[in-house]
């Protein structure tokens, strides 16, 4: 569970930095989106998804999806986007927090 001061630095991070986009359109959320989702964590820790209009789930089945599914943190939750970070299991990057 992120603290809040944590949840402030990574928005300050996020909106800083050139954060790693994804956007989810009108497929389904199969294995290998969520393949995907779970590399650019993997990554980078902190990853931006947009939500389509046209994406057949509503935000906060979505929302609860990518947490069960990667076992992320949601950080933040505007409108059609969402922030999520993961710690990254790699050493061989620079971790965020």
């Amino acid at each position: 569970m992120l603290t809040s001061k944590e949840k402030s630095q990574l928005k300050h991070i996020a909106n800083s930095n050139g954060v790693n986009k994804y956007i989810l359109g009108k497929g389904i959320i199969d294995e290998n989106v969520i393949l995907s989702l779970e590399n650019g964590l993997n990554k980078n820790e902190l990853i931006k998804i947009t939500i389509l209009k046209t994406c057949p789930y509503s935000i906060n089945e979505l929302e609860l999806m990518l947490i069960d599914k990667l076992k992320c943190e949601v950080v933040q939750q505007i409108g059609r986007n969402i922030l999520i970070y993961k710690k990254s299991k790699r050493t061989d990057i620079k971790h965020i927090l």
